[in-house]
């Protein structure tokens, strides 16, 4: 349960440091040149939302058969990568 806690709390002050999407600091991710000249390429991103929670279980529940007071997980809520690529010459 203390672990939990302080888990929670550093996770807390960590979110408040995370930025909405679009946000500056994505930039641009992973960007791989197919070419020399920099003109062909495939970009990566990747963003993810995670949830993590700690619930009072009534009195009596059981998990795995052993009476728990309490309950913590972490959990990826939502993981999406963006994938796109630069293939032709860029019209100018």
């Amino acid at each position: 349960m203390k672990v939990a806690k302080v888990m929670s709390g550093f996770f807390l002050c960590v979110g408040m440091a995370a930025h909405a999407q679009n946000a500056p600091e994505y930039g641009d991710g992973l960007k791989i040149n197919i070419d020399g000249k920099k003109e062909k390429y495939i970009r990566f991103m990747l963003w993810n939302q995670i949830w993590m929670r700690q619930i009072e279980n009534n009195p009596g529940t059981m998990i795995n058969d052993v009476p728990k007071s309490s309950t913590f997980d972490i959990g990826a809520r939502r993981l999406r990568l963006l994938t796109y690529a630069q293939l032709s010459r860029g019209s100018s």
